[in-house]
């Protein structure tokens, strides 16, 4: 452990400021966080309701006995030196700002309030981020060119595990260009897969501070940006292999089926003729 790192007493536990990765550590439990972006954000510091037992942010239903409220300065106070290394400044020049004027990029967060709209950029093509709308359009395009995240369709392109959409992206027509998943027997061959972020870190102003779903401090988490570029990844990086092996599978189950289904009723087969009873 850096012993350099700043040290703060909650309850009687003494905790330790990891700036870099932005959270508190039980100095004598590493293991026991707590998340700077957990705790409340009043603007001139942090506070939050501790626990003593459980060494933890106390919640309704802990015993108030045991319950202690901590009240925090700014990053710039509790770690000077952490968050000049963090953000590329001199101590000199974080000194007398804020931890909102340090975090976040000022020049992109006046360029929103201002009402200028965020890009990305998708294998050379540059598309306005709507976040409110949910959707990008390409600059000097038509709307059909939009690609829209809501809708159920659009769900199964998002990947939990990369946190992202990947997206088929036809580069001439320079649209979304939708998989038919159900008979996929090999890979796209004219559609790049493009990796694009959630709208919350594309465009957190729009998504989380124009809606007011967010305060404007949800901002030091995930900073104002006004360009992106979308990651190319080779189908093969997807989980679209998997997929093409069962289908291939099932259309072969479902071929030999068919064949013997038709072998077992002859084409040119006469029907049986019942005798009835003669009178």
């Amino acid at each position: 452990m850096d012993m350099n790192l700043p040290v703060r007493q909650f309850g009687g536990t003494e905790f330790v400021l990891n700036t870099d990765k932005m959270l508190f550590f039980e100095k004598q439990a590493p293991e026991n966080k707590i998340f700077i972006a957990d705790i409340e954000d009043t603007g001139n510091g942090y506070s939050f309701d501790y626990c003593k037992v459980e060494k933890y942010i106390a919640n309704p239903f802990m015993d108030s006995g045991h319950v202690v409220r901590v009240e925090l300065p700014p990053l710039v106070i509790m770690d000077a030196a952490g968050m000049a290394r963090k953000y590329g400044l001199t101590i000199q020049e974080i000194k007398g700002k804020s931890d909102f004027e340090v975090m976040v990029d000022q020049e992109a967060f006046r360029k929103r309030l201002a009402g200028q709209l965020p890009t990305i950029d998708i294998c050379g093509n540059t598309f306005r981020i709507h976040a409110d709308e949910g959707r990008l359009s390409l600059k000097g395009a038509s709307d059909k060119h939009d690609i829209c995240f809501r809708g159920i369709n659009f769900a199964q392109y998002f990947s939990q595990r990369a946190d992202c959409w990947i997206i088929p992206f036809n580069p001439v027509t320079r649209t979304f260009q939708g998989l038919d998943f159900r008979n996929m027997i090999a890979y796209p061959k004219d559609l790049k897969a493009a990796m694009i972020p959630s709208l919350e870190k594309l465009d957190p102003f729009g998504y989380w501070v124009d809606r007011r779903l967010g305060p404007m401090t949800f901002l030091k988490v995930h900073n104002v940006k006004m360009h992106s570029t979308a990651n190319e990844i080779s189908w093969k990086q997807t989980s679209l292999e998997g997929l093409i092996k069962r289908n291939i599978a099932r259309i072969k189950k479902e071929h030999r089926q068919n064949v013997h289904g038709k072998e077992k009723t002859p084409l040119h087969s006469k029907p049986k003729v019942r005798h009835g009873r003669s009178l």
